[in-house]
């Protein structure tokens, strides 16, 4: 039993299935469905197609190059029937297939390594960028937090004449060094020169 491939997306293709194009210069095209033969009449490469097996060997996302491919070349000597020779060739068959599994995933394995270390290092990069853009904030808040706490700040004018006024006796201070208070530094020098009139 012969296996065909699928000449635009690589499929098998078993006895029985599938379509046959046979151009004037007596090439064969096979197909294994009709997705694969639109594809062909429009005249699209299979290298340019994602979903073929041409584009996956093209691009590294599947084993190209390996020996156990030489395993899968058509030979056109046909050999005198031997049993023998048939239940070892089916052996390995079954081994070689084994094989080819197993250096498959290994493939596979390593190309998702390299792709698993590009997307740390984005998710990397973007934790930093985020971490950047979160400082940035906090600096921001940091500073309209500061400045409104220096708007609040008492002047120091201001409270050298709560201090005056106090030393004098006076009870009501709690206005002094508000928002709606407005001292003036004639006014403090004022205040200030107070206790000195009354202990003459």
């Amino acid at each position: 039993m012969r296996i065909e491939k699928c000449y635009v997306c690589g499929a098998n293709i078993y006895p029985g299935h599938g379509s046959v194009f046979v151009r004037n210069d007596a090439t064969t095209f096979r197909f294994c469905r009709s997705k694969c033969i639109k594809a062909f009449r429009r005249k699209r490469n299979p290298r340019y197609l994602r979903w073929t097996k041409a584009y996956r060997k093209a691009h590294g996302k599947e084993l190209a190059h390996d020996l156990t491919f030489a395993f899968e070349k058509q030979r056109h000597i046909i050999p005198k029937y031997d049993r023998e020779m048939v239940r070892e060739t089916l052996s390995a068959m079954e081994r070689v297939a084994q094989v080819q599994q197993e250096r498959q995933a290994a493939f596979h394995s390593q190309r998702m390594r390299v792709k698993q270390r590009i997307e740390q290092r984005e998710a990397a990069v973007e934790l930093n960028r985020q971490r950047m853009s979160t400082s940035l904030r906090a600096i921001e808040k940091l500073s309209s937090v500061q400045r409104r706490l220096s708007n609040k700040a008492v002047h120091p004018l201001v409270r050298k004449a709560r201090a005056a006024l106090v030393a004098a006796g006076t009870a009501d201070v709690s206005g002094i060094g508000s928002s709606n208070a407005v001292i003036s530094a004639d006014d403090h020098m004022e205040t200030a020169a107070a206790p000195n009139e009354t202990s003459e």
